[in-house]
């Protein structure tokens, strides 16, 4: 097996047994096989041990002997892996064959490109029916400013270069969020990393009733987006004047949620 693999897929599993194996699968399933699998099991106590550990050894799987949130688990993947591209697929959710390919290629062809995210389908599992998330084109280059407005990245879609997440420290996830941890990364990356975008969609969000976005409790997030927001205060010189009305219509939809709880 390759030890320096061009991409690490992190996978964060907790009591993901029911579609995990349709989730590793789609990797497996890549036209661009040069990869590895960092699969980091939190604590799961289902049958997710004994699936991850049928597959061959380009899975590398670790154990948490305890729960911790989601951004921790994030880093610990992290440390693990040894891919100069990093990409991340939730275990209910599946990538389509090209995904790797695509991505890598425009990695090598645009080196100043740090960030690549893509189009994608929402799978109602209900319904048994796909819809298209995005209906056009989505901003690439510098799109901090654009992101703060309408943020239409699904972490399953996205691409990193090892060398710019590198740029945010060892530990990039911020180890007490569980339901932004990756909006907090990517927003503080994208102020500086130009980003591409493919509006082909290559994966598949699955929506089930035991989604963590169903069974999360809304008050928790929105106080999470409040914690990344001023993150971003403390780090960006003038962040309320510069970008006044990107956050006039991000707090209008959190105080919305807020309402709902």
């Amino acid at each position: 097996m390759n030890t320096h693999p061009a991409v690490t897929v992190i996978m964060n599993c907790h009591n993901s047994a029911r579609y995990l194996r349709e989730a590793i699968d789609s990797v497996y399933a890549q036209t661009f096989k040069d990869w590895e699998i960092v699969f980091w099991d939190n604590a799961s106590t289902d049958e997710s041990a004994a699936i991850a550990k049928s597959y061959d050894a380009k899975l590398r799987y670790f154990y948490s002997d305890s729960k911790v949130p989601l951004g921790k688990a994030r880093n610990y993947a992290l440390q693990k892996a040894s891919g100069k591209y990093i990409a991340f697929l939730d275990c209910d959710d599946v990538w389509l064959p090209g995904k790797l390919e695509k991505q890598v290629s425009i990695m090598r062809d645009k080196p100043g490109t740090g960030f690549i995210y893509t189009n994608y389908f929402n799978f109602d599992v209900k319904k048994n029916s796909k819809t298209l998330f995005l209906d056009h084109p989505q901003p690439e280059g510098n799109v901090f400013t654009s992101f703060l407005s309408f943020y239409p990245v699904g972490i399953l879609t996205v691409m990193l270069s090892r060398e710019h997440l590198d740029k945010l420290g060892k530990e990039p996830f911020d180890e007490t969020l569980t339901w932004s941890e990756e909006y907090d990364v990517f927003m503080r990356m994208l102020y500086k990393t130009p980003a591409a975008y493919i509006h082909e969609p290559l994966a598949l969000y699955r929506l089930h009733p035991q989604m963590s976005t169903v069974t999360m409790n809304m008050e928790s997030r929105m106080n999470e987006i409040c914690y990344v927001l001023n993150k971003l205060r403390q780090l960006l010189p003038n962040f309320d004047a510069i970008y006044a009305p990107q956050l006039k219509s991000i707090m209008a939809t959190v105080d919305y949620c807020y309402s709902i709880e």
